[in-house]
């Protein structure tokens, strides 16, 4: 059995430095129901954790993307994994949730979002790590020119670095605003 967090996600980022997310039902008994989150899923048998995000984008949005790097560990039991897509979300199959949308920055500060997603999204503003790049076929995948663009809100100078590992750590009494922490 593979060692490491049981759940996957992927932080999909686009050369306008915007966030590929995923709107989940709001009726039906998930985790974070009704909120925006990263397209992902849980480990399935002896997966390692980068066959089962691989496995969960392509279930969940038809796409096939190279190049995902592990970026981060939030609450020790989501593997998050970096990435870039320049394709248009509109034409992704939506075989779970509700919708798949491109957001900015500053947006996604105005979504519901699921905490640990959020939590990973102020992470990425904060260091600027841009995605490796250009990969990934499927739906809306097309021949668009692919660059490095920053990150809005990144404070970070100097040339693109790849995503080192790294782990989210939640300090007790510094909760996210208008967020409560979990348990």
């Amino acid at each position: 059995m593979a060692d490491g967090p049981r759940q996957t996600a992927a932080l999909l980022v686009n050369g306008r430095g915007q966030y590929l997310l995923h709107l989940r039902d709001a009726h039906r008994p998930i985790c974070d129901p009704g909120t925006w989150s990263l397209p992902g899923g849980a480990r399935e048998g002896d997966e390692t954790a980068e066959e089962a995000v691989a496995r969960e984008l392509l279930e969940e949005t038809g796409l096939v993307l190279d190049g995902l790097t592990r970026y981060g560990v939030v609450d020790g039991t989501i593997q998050v994994f970096l990435g870039r897509w320049d394709g248009d979300p509109a034409r992704l199959s939506v075989t779970e949730g509700v919708m798949f949308a491109f957001f900015d920055a500053e947006t996604t500060a105005r979504l519901t979002m699921a905490p640990w997603a959020a939590e990973i999204l102020a992470l990425h503003r904060a260091d600027g790590t841009l995605p490796p790049g250009p990969a990934g076929v499927g739906p809306g995948h097309g021949p668009e020119r692919h660059r490095r663009a920053p990150v809005p809100g990144a404070r970070r100078q100097g040339p693109a670095r790849t995503a080192p590992p790294r782990s989210v750590v939640r300090p007790a009494a510094t909760p996210l605003p208008g967020r409560s922490l979990r348990a």
